[in-house]
């Protein structure tokens, strides 16, 4: 990970450091009721291990750690540095610790030397030297010489997985030390992987964090997820962007959290398809029917429409292109009558929502409520609204009829419709 950051050999304007494990109020009870927050994982190493990395690269020598809960586990963790070659490491376990002040007063640190100031509740994005004089990483407590460095608060379940994501996202290759992988199984895109990991057969692992001593069984998918050490995933699971430690499951888009044997997990868990339901297309059938004299009359022209099917890692859309036509008329409701095809297809809705976008990140459909609007942002939010949390199907069905009225109607180009 050093090489990775490019971490200076010296840069920091201290050789010691403080290193404060604080009790705050947070979302990460369910993960750390019998882990210290500092031992929480960040690709597949702890937070505190994280910061040990780039305060010995920045120059510092003595390690002071100061802990409320669980202090026993950093011990066991850290020991007296040795891996990272520290001249020395103290350990203070105290009481409840909540503020900066309440720490500076157990040390002895502050009055002899400059010292830099650490949260464990908190991870080191940048390597030390580049964010040194940067105030939004640096804060000083009440002199120069004292720094306290907060750069990047993990205060929730939401925040780890997306920190390890954004790790993830600036690693340079696949990550597997000393993980067995079957030879079936399927890596994409970037991975990481700690130490004995077991991947069963079939498995199918992207984009992914996954911690140490796990255990994949056969025809697992894994996407975008932070599974934490000591983990035992069954076979034929679907897991997308999740946090999985042990039994817990939190899931990052309905922010729920679930217990692996949640008998909802495999439908809640997978990627949710849109179908179009049998009575739209058998509707869309008999307008083809009805709209086909438009139709001959014309002339079409192709065009591709992209759907937005999810997110990746990064929150980016991901999309899916399928080819439509348009009729080449002046006629703003039946320019869109050759999507009857994609209906009855299954691809499209009948009744949809218009966006004013050249992607449409809402499925759109034939029909929509915001056809009938002035076409400003506001009435096309307010329409789109309405539609997807109001509209009853006796709306959508005189929605339909009045629809079907303006598409034989001349003159009703003055109605512009916002194109995909």
């Amino acid at each position: 990970m050093s090489e990775r950051q490019g971490l200076p050999t010296k840069g920091l304007p201290a050789t010691h450091a403080v290193l404060a494990q604080f009790d705050c109020d947070s979302n990460l009870s369910s993960v750390t009721e019998n882990r210290a927050p500092a031992m929480l994982e960040v690709t597949g190493l702890p937070i505190i291990h994280h910061w040990l990395d780039r305060l010995k690269a920045a120059g510092v020598e003595h390690i002071l750690i100061v802990s409320s809960r669980l202090c026993h586990q950093l011990k066991d963790y850290v020991k007296q540095g040795e891996r990272w070659g520290f001249t020395s490491v103290e350990f203070i376990s105290t009481g409840t610790i909540t503020t900066w002040r309440q720490v500076l007063g157990l040390t002895r640190y502050v009055s002899e030397q400059t010292c830099v100031h650490a949260s464990l509740n908190a991870f080191p994005m940048q390597a030390l030297q580049e964010f040194s004089f940067c105030h939004d990483y640096w804060g000083n407590w009440e002199a120069s010489r004292n720094y306290t460095l907060v750069p990047y608060p993990i205060q929730s379940l939401h925040n780890l997985w997306l920190i390890n994501m954004w790790e993830l996202r600036i690693q340079e290759t696949p990550r597997f030390s000393n993980a067995i992988v079957d030879g079936s199984t399927r890596v994409e895109g970037k991975v990481s992987a700690g130490c004995r990991v077991v991947f069963g057969s079939q498995v199918t692992v992207s984009d992914s964090v996954i911690g140490g001593n796990v255990y994949v069984s056969e025809s697992t998918e894994i996407r975008q997820c932070v599974v934490l050490n000591d983990s035992l995933l069954g076979s034929h699971l679907r897991l997308n962007r999740l946090i999985v430690d042990g039994s817990f499951i939190y899931d990052v888009d309905s922010r729920q959290e679930l217990n692996i044997d949640d008998p909802n997990l495999f439908t809640r868990l997978q990627p949710q398809q849109r179908s179009v339901p049998l009575g739209e297309k058998l509707l869309a059938c008999l307008l083809l029917i009805v709209t086909s004299p438009v139709w001959i009359l014309s002339r079409t022209r192709k065009s591709c429409l992209k759907l937005v099917t999810g997110t990746d890692y990064a929150g980016d859309f991901i999309t899916r292109k399928i080819s439509v036509s348009y009729l080449d008329i002046n006629n703003q409701f039946a320019v869109r009558v050759p999507w009857l095809i994609q209906v009855v297809k299954g691809q499209l809705p009948l009744f949809g929502i218009r966006e004013n976008s050249a992607t449409v990140k809402r499925v759109p459909g034939v029909i929509s409520r915001a056809d009938f609007s002035d076409q400003t942002s506001i009435t096309l939010q307010l329409a789109n609204d309405y539609q997807t949390n109001h509209q009853s199907t006796t709306e959508n069905l005189l929605m339909l009829v009045r629809w079907l009225h303006h598409v034989y109607k001349t003159g009703a180009s003055h109605a512009t419709i916002s194109q995909p």
